[in-house]
């Protein structure tokens, strides 16, 4: 919002949710709620990528979760994550 004032721009920022605790289900709405409240500035990110032991397990073998295991739900969030950020590279 500063940024924006002092520049005389719109500057929106995209936030994504991410290392999210799927037991803070308050807290997370809550924070949703803000994002969108704010949405002059702030673009909440379809994709919420959560806590999960693929991502703890995949850095101890020093690879990626994709490399680690494409069949898990952590692969496919990062897969979500990487079409959301293509399409808003397509549209600038």
């Amino acid at each position: 919002k500063s940024a924006a004032k002092k520049l005389n721009k719109s500057i929106k920022t995209n936030v994504l949710l991410n290392n999210v605790d799927s037991r803070s289900k308050s807290k997370i709405k809550s924070l949703k709620e803000y994002i969108k409240k704010n949405s002059e500035y702030l673009n909440l990110l379809d994709t919420v990528i959560y806590s999960r032991a693929d991502f703890k397990n995949s850095y101890g073998d020093a690879l990626t979760v994709s490399e680690y295991s494409k069949n898990s739900t952590a692969h496919k969030e990062i897969k979500e994550f990487t079409k959301e950020v293509k399409k808003l590279i397509n549209n600038i």
